[in-house]
């Protein structure tokens, strides 16, 4: 039998090392990940305000029927507050509203979301 002086490979100690350093490399890494800020939340939360509008709209057009939506309705999730002008917000089976404006707050700012009148058409904007 011959021995072989060049072989190719890693040896046992070699790869428990490579994996020992990758792993405290990791470690570091994912401790320091950022963390979801308010912003995030605030973002979502006035995402959420805006979408469930949009599905009360289109459900007036679509069953032909007014549909209003209440301040008591609109659950904010929790850390963010909504505030709401007028109360409730009405809207026509032509897709017209009756017009409003909410105002969603957290940690991370405010939101505000539109309604317009005439079309009834949602938007989420930034507060001046």
């Amino acid at each position: 039998m011959t021995s072989r002086s060049n072989e190719h490979g890693f040896t046992l100690f070699e790869m428990i090392v490579t994996l020992a350093v990758l792993g405290l490399a990791l470690a570091l890494v994912v401790g320091n990940a950022p963390h979801r800020g308010g912003r995030l939340d605030l973002e979502a939360a006035a995402g959420g305000v805006a979408q469930a509008l949009r599905a009360a709209r289109l459900r007036a057009i679509a069953e032909q029927r007014s549909v209003v939506v209440t301040a008591r309705e609109m659950i904010p999730p929790a850390g963010t507050a909504l505030t709401m002008a007028p109360p409730r917000i009405a809207f026509a089976p032509d897709g017209s509203a009756s017009g409003g404006v909410l105002r969603v707050s957290a940690r991370g700012g405010a939101r505000v979301v539109t309604v317009d009148l005439l079309t009834g058409q949602v938007a989420v904007a930034v507060p001046p």
